[in-house]
Formats: C-alpha cells, structure tokens, sequence
C-alpha cells in the first residue's frame, strides 16, 4: 500500500503503535483532514510515550514531531544534501499534501553480530521435542529458526550465529540453504551452559555490540532500532521488555498501622516482563562471561548491575510471543500469518 506510512491526526497513539509495527520505515507522516502534512511520529517518539505513561487513548498530536521535514515534489534533487542528517522524509505538492516518503539513507548491511540461543531440550514440549530440536518446530509450516533467519537477513544481518546442543546437527545440517545469503556461524556446547553461557564461545568479528534473542521467540521488532536505542543510550546491556496488564478481579486496600487510605476497586496492575532479546557491549561478554561457564541472562544483568554498570530497558510495542508451551504453540499456528505478516 503507497501511503501506509501515512496516518491521519484524529487517531490516537494506540492506533499509531498499531500501524507502526507494520510497516518496514519506522514513521508516520500525520496528515489533517485535507491530506496536507502537520507533523510526524517515529519509533523513537512513540517508545518515549510508552516510558512516560501516556495515556494511549490520547491523541497523536501530543506527541507528535510538528515539524517534519518536507521535500517538494518537483525539488527531490536536492534531497542528498540533508543525508547526514535525516532518514525519511515526506514528498508533498505545493498545498503540502502527502504524496510519499522518501528513504534518504538506504539500510547498509549491519555487521553486528547476532546469537541466536538454539540449544535448549524444550522439556515442556515433551512429547513433541523428546527426539526432536525445538527451533525447528514448525510456525505455520515452517521451521521457527527459518522465520527467524529470514528476518534477521531482511534487516541487513549478515553475522548470525546460532548456539547448538540438544540435537545440534539435526539443526546444523537444515541451515545450509542459509549460508549462501549470511555469515552463517555455529556454537556448539559440550555442556549445557544456561541462556548466556554459550556467548562466551562467540568468536566475534569486531568489538561492535552483540545482539542475544531467544531461538523460540516470534516477533517482528526491527532489530536495528534496537541497536540505535542502545548506541544512543551508551548502554552496557540493554533488553527489550514488554507491558503486561493484569486485573485484579476484587477491591483492593491501601492502609498504614490499620488505617485505611484507600479502597481502589479492581485495579489494573501493570509490571514489565522479559521478551528474551538483548544488546551487550563486547567488553560486558568478556568481563563477566567466564568460557564454558553455565550462565543464565538473569543472573547475568543482576552480576552486571551490581557492578554499577549502564542496563537499560527497551520498550517494545511490536508483536511479540514465545512457544515455550503446548497451549502458545497451538495458538500460535492458528494466528500467526493474522499477527506476524
């Protein structure tokens, strides 16, 4: 669709979110009812309006950017003088309505590496996985590892390496289509080394930080946002959380020494949970991943914290499940075509 990047300025941040995660070009040109421009929403601002608790029945233009950079038509000559500074833009006719978006940085190839975390047994798959690798369980007739290689190649990922163990050659030997398209790498535990163990056998090809995702997770985050996020932030780890909204089906009471302060009837509880994907500085991998240690992520960032060292949270909107479970993973192969897409 030509113009899925444009949205008009009547809806509302939930609706923004909505349509963001859809599409490749991580921004939303707001138009008025006339279809001119009046401002713009990127991934930035809309992740910004999920750490301040903006309320997401709110309208977009109290968030959004009033003043996007506009390129006339008939003027797109002059587009490359503005590339070291801006990725998108919008093309407009003389009235300033949207015709489309201009991409003036094109997506180079990312030569960061990328983990992906394949050699667990998937004991809570069982029978399923007793005699069979849980990456290559099939998501809507086809093998998870493969969608998720696949997404990673389109987002410019050439230096992919995937850990291995529970059946390891089963999955080395389905992924030799993959390495005639990407630095295809794999680590081979001896022992099982928990959910971080293994990254201490990466043998990395620059000092650029590292990108750690779970094999049984299904999203459609644009990785390299992630990796912007946490560049810019200068983190030391950074992991990507999602919102979880809980009701609590009765009253609840606050009071202090007996006295009541108040009665909230059925509250939401809001709590972050982890999405199983994350950012690390090649020095944090060094420092304290010890080689063929078992290391779980939880322990892990709770070392590296205590150390005072730089952890953010990055907040996903995007789709996002796992299949650690029969009933997901029914769910899952019933939508996931609806969802992923």
């Amino acid at each position: 669709m030509k113009n899925n990047n444009k949205i008009n300025q009547k809806q509302t941040i939930l609706e923004a979110l909505k349509q963001l995660q859809k599409i490749e070009k991580k921004i939303l040109f707001v138009v008025d009812d006339k279809e001119r421009v009046v401002g713009s929403l990127t991934d930035g601002d809309l992740r910004r309006s999920l750490i301040k608790n903006i309320n997401l029945k709110s309208n977009i233009s109290k968030i959004m950017n009033d003043r996007p950079y506009l390129i006339n038509e008939k003027k797109q000559k002059k587009i490359s003088i503005y590339k070291h500074k801006l990725k998108y833009a919008a093309i407009v006719d003389k009235n300033k309505k949207y015709i489309n978006i201009s991409d003036l940085k094109s997506i180079e190839e990312n030569i960061n590496d990328v983990i992906i975390m394949a050699g667990g047994k998937g004991k809570r798959l069982h029978p399923l996985t007793k005699n069979f690798p849980k990456p290559l369980i099939k998501i809507y007739d086809k093998p998870h590892l493969f969608e998720l290689i696949d997404r990673l190649i389109s987002q410019k990922f050439v230096n992919i390496s995937v850990s291995v163990n529970f059946y390891s050659e089963k999955i080395i030997s389905s992924l030799r289509w993959a390495k005639n398209i990407a630095n295809i790498r794999f680590i081979k535990e001896k022992n099982f080394l928990g959910t971080a163990g293994s990254i201490s056998l990466l043998k990395s090809v620059n000092d650029k930080p590292v990108i750690v995702i779970n094999g049984d997770v299904i999203t459609n985050l644009n990785l390299n946002s992630l990796l912007q996020y946490h560049n810019q932030k200068k983190a030391e780890i950074t992991m990507c959380v999602k919102k979880s909204f809980t009701q609590i089906p009765f009253a609840v009471v606050k009071e202090k020494n007996n006295k009541v302060l108040e009665l909230i009837e059925k509250p939401t509880e809001v709590n972050l949970y982890n999405t199983g994907i994350y950012v690390l500085n090649s020095k944090i991998i060094k420092k304290f991943i010890k080689k063929n240690k078992k290391l779980d992520m939880p322990d892990l960032i709770n070392n590296v914290i205590k150390k005072k060292n730089k952890v953010l949270s990055f907040y996903m909107y995007e789709d996002w499940s796992d299949y650690g479970t029969k009933e997901t993973l029914v769910k899952l192969n019933k939508n996931f075509k609806k969802i992923f897409d």
